[in-house]
């Protein structure tokens, strides 16, 4: 009797029969590649191909590889009579990979699946710069004293060297901060860990240096081992790696609110259930163009023109209640609430009431439009914490406002927080509370 064939052979031939039909192409050949850019771009194209039911082609492939079994749309483009879905993959360095579904509108898909109502908790939270290394509990009194910029710090001190060789200065302090933040939340990493870390600029110095070296010497001077180092999402893949964290990752760029977007969005990651545990954040090193051009140019606060700028990184784990009961976790803080907007600010009249407890308003910097978004609301009668005086100026200092919020909280010092991020045209509003 003929026994049937292995059913990897079976899941082989299916695979290959699926793979000839479904035509693939590449836009890098036409585009070149425009590195932090490049995902962007290639989503709008697949969009694109299903909007216009064209195939849009490899530029230059003049030989496909027949062995690899691939429909590819060499030369020129074509159109069809339907693209019912596209994928567009983007495969970053650092493993820092996204795959896009876009369908056809007519097509049936799922229902979106939106956010619940899950509970979302705080369980660790730190501070790295150049007022040191600090946890969740200490945090909380950063603002009784200045820490005015100094000497670099060092993060190699607080990491394994040798396995953080690769890692530049960025994410080694995030490595540092998110590190601290795990240790605190009371356990150790896990591979379903989610990470967000914002930075208002990502490495401009570095990528300043690596074209200017190609300018003076060539091409060929450029160093393969330092481009990667280059694109925004760098850090948050060197600390994913580096952590072992292998969940969503992602970072942002929101200006002087990245942090507060970091946190945003790793909220809603957790609700969607994405994810039980996300670490948010923000990192910003010391920057010469940052200080000298950038921060100038994009101020919308008197501090960020005046103040001494420092460096500084911020982490903060959260996770659904449910996930840190089931591991024994201290619930630090609660997410009450979190708003955003763009464009022009709306009274903010949805914001939770701070109610007969002790409550108080988180500043990255001093901000005139602060009083009147509060207005009208009982916030407008709570003190107001300031940060930039304490940790000096840096477009970090969200993550810093959001830290300290969670510590002062854990610490027993309020029972309630709004930290408020304000940047041009964009804001945040998060409301956290004890437990």
């Amino acid at each position: 009797m003929e026994r049937a064939p292995p059913r990897t052979s079976r899941w082989k031939r299916r695979r290959s029969s699926e793979l000839a039909r479904i035509p693939v192409s590449s836009s890098k050949a036409q585009l070149g590649h425009s590195l932090g850019a490049a995902g962007a771009i290639e989503a709008a194209i697949t969009a694109l191909v299903v909007s216009r039911r064209t195939l849009v082609p490899t530029a230059g492939l003049e030989e496909p590889d027949p062995a690899l079994g691939l429909m590819h749309v060499p030369q020129e483009g074509r159109s069809v009579p339907r693209v019912r879905a596209a994928l567009s993959n983007a495969f970053g360095f650092g493993g820092m990979d996204t795959v896009l579904v876009f369908a056809d509108p007519a097509r049936e898909t799922e229902p979106r699946r939106e956010p619940t109502g899950t509970s979302i908790v705080v369980t660790g939270a730190a501070v790295f710069g150049d007022c040191g290394l600090l946890g969740t509990q200490d945090s909380g009194s950063l603002l009784d004293r200045r820490h005015l910029p100094g000497p670099a710090v060092d993060p190699d001190a607080h990491l394994d060297v040798a396995r953080a060789r690769r890692l530049d200065r960025a994410a080694r302090m995030g490595a540092v901060a998110v590190k601290r933040a795990l240790a605190d939340s009371g356990d150790a990493a896990d591979g379903a860990m989610g990470l967000v870390l914002g930075s208002a600029f990502g490495n401009v110095d570095g990528s300043a240096a690596f074209m200017h070296r190609i300018f003076d010497k060539g091409a060929r001077s450029a160093s393969p081992a330092e481009f990667p180092n280059l694109v925004p999402s760098s850090p948050v893949g060197h600390v994913s790696i580096y952590l072992g964290l292998h969940g969503p990752a992602f970072a942002t760029a929101d200006l002087a609110t990245s942090g507060e977007s970091a946190f945003a969005q790793a909220v809603q990651l957790v609700a969607a259930g994405e994810t039980s545990r996300a670490v948010a954040g923000a990192v910003e090193p010391r920057s010469d163009i940052v200080e000298r051009v950038l921060a100038a140019l994009f101020a919308h606060a008197p501090s960020q023109k005046g103040l001494a700028r420092g460096e500084v990184a911020a982490a903060i784990v959260v996770e659904t209640e449910t996930a840190a009961q089931g591991r024994g976790a201290r619930i630090v803080a609660r997410v009450r609430q979190v708003l955003e907007w763009r464009g022009e600010a709306p009274l903010l009249k949805e914001l939770a009431s701070p109610g007969d407890g002790r409550a108080e308003v988180l500043l990255a910097r001093a901000s005139v439009a602060a009083a009147p978004l509060l207005a009208g609301t009982p916030w407008s009668a709570c003190p107001s914490l300031v940060c930039a005086p304490s940790v000096g100026e840096s477009d970090g200092l969200g993550a810093v406002a959001i830290a300290v919020a969670v510590g002062r909280i854990a610490s027993g010092r309020t029972d309630l927080a709004l930290v408020l991020g304000l940047a041009r045209g964009r804001g945040y509003a998060i409301v956290l509370g004890r437990e």
